[in-house]
């Protein structure tokens, strides 16, 4: 069953449960579906986002955020995209400088849509 906290103000939500379930048209088995494959795919993503920028591969970094991102998309966690967005724009212009703050900060991002995921299934 999901529950969802109306006192959580729409800027504190790590992921928003209403939109994600107007996106999947209420299906709940669709949802938890969708959401497994993301945490079961999201360290993969987060390692391969990590080496490239580790490698200095400006191109890998984006790529894989963008990828990253796209999928965040599907649970409405703006936090975590927006950390996505600075992290593809700064690789793309080659920042690899500032990019790697941006990468701790989509990182802990991501851990959190990853545990409120878990907690709304």
């Amino acid at each position: 069953m999901i529950m969802l906290d109306v006192q959580e103000s729409e800027r504190d939500l790590v992921i928003d449960p209403t939109a994600i379930l107007e996106r999947f048209d209420n299906d709940i088995a669709l949802l938890r579906e969708v959401s497994q494959l993301f945490l079961d795919d999201c360290p993969h993503r987060l390692r391969e986002m990590r080496h490239a920028l580790e490698g200095g591969d400006c191109k890998a970094v984006a790529e894989a955020t963008h990828s990253l991102r796209g999928s965040l998309g599907n649970f409405s966690a703006r936090v975590a995209i927006e950390a996505a967005t600075r992290l593809e724009r700064l690789a793309r212009d080659g920042d690899l400088i500032e990019a790697d703050e941006a990468c701790a900060v989509l990182e802990r991002e991501v851990l959190r849509v990853e545990q409120a995921l878990k907690a709304l299934l």
